[in-house]
C-alpha cells in the first residue's frame, strides 16, 4: 500500500497511485497545494512581482479599498508616482514601445481615457502601414494613397472613410 509524506504539512497519507502519471503524490488535499504553491514558490512569481500578461504588477502594501485587488499594476503605480497624485478614473497608461513588461518613465504616457488611447494606437499603426501619417492603405484595394484620395468621414479618427474614391464609387 503506497503511503506518502505532504511537502506542506508532513502528515502521512495513503493515496492510490495512477500508472499513467509518473509524477509522486507530492501534497495529501487541495489546501496543502494551495498553500505550497504561493508567493516564491508560484510559477508566475518573480522577485516579489506577478507577471500577468506580461503586465508586471506589484502587491500594495495597506491597501484596503474594498472591492479592489490589493495588487496593482506596475506601470499604473510609476505613473501615479510621477504625477504625485492618485491616477483620474479613467485614465489609461500606454506603453510607447508596445512592450508590456517595459515600465519605464520614457516609455509610459498617461491618456485622459480610452478613446485616446486607441488614438494612439491608430496612428501608430497608420505609421507601421504606410511610414506617414499623410498616406493611408485602402481598405478594398489595398494600395497606399495620399489622404486627399480618401472621402470625408467625420465620425472616424482621422476624418477619412475605411476606402478610397475610387474604390467608394465602385462599391456603391
Amino acid at each position: 500500500m503506497p503511503t506518502h509524506i505532504c511537502e506542506q504539512c508532513g502528515v502521512t497519507f495513503w493515496r492510490r497511485t495512477r500508472m499513467e502519471h509518473d509524477r509522486p503524490i507530492r501534497f495529501c488535499s487541495r489546501r496543502c497545494y494551495g498553500l505550497a504553491i504561493k508567493g516564491e514558490k508560484h510559477h508566475r512569481y518573480a522577485s516579489g512581482t506577478h507577471i500577468i500578461d506580461g503586465y508586471i504588477t506589484k502587491a500594495v502594501v495597506n491597501y484596503s479599498e474594498p472591492g479592489l485587488s490589493p495588487r496593482l499594476m506596475e506601470h499604473r503605480l510609476i505613473a501615479q508616482r510621477a504625477l504625485s497624485k492618485p491616477l483620474p478614473a479613467l485614465a489609461v497608461v500606454h506603453h510607447v514601445n508596445g512592450v508590456r513588461g517595459d515600465n519605464s518613465s520614457g516609455n509610459l504616457v498617461l491618456c485622459q481615457d480610452t478613446k485616446y488611447h486607441r488614438l494612439l494606437h491608430a496612428r501608430a499603426r497608420r505609421l507601421r502601414q504606410t511610414g506617414s501619417l499623410d498616406l493611408k492603405k485602402c481598405g478594398h484595394c489595398h494600395t497606399v494613397k495620399p489622404t486627399e484620395a480618401f472621402c470625408r468621414a467625420p465620425d472616424k479618427w482621422d476624418g477619412l472613410r475605411y476606402c478610397c474614391k475610387e474604390c467608394d464609387k465602385t462599391w456603391r
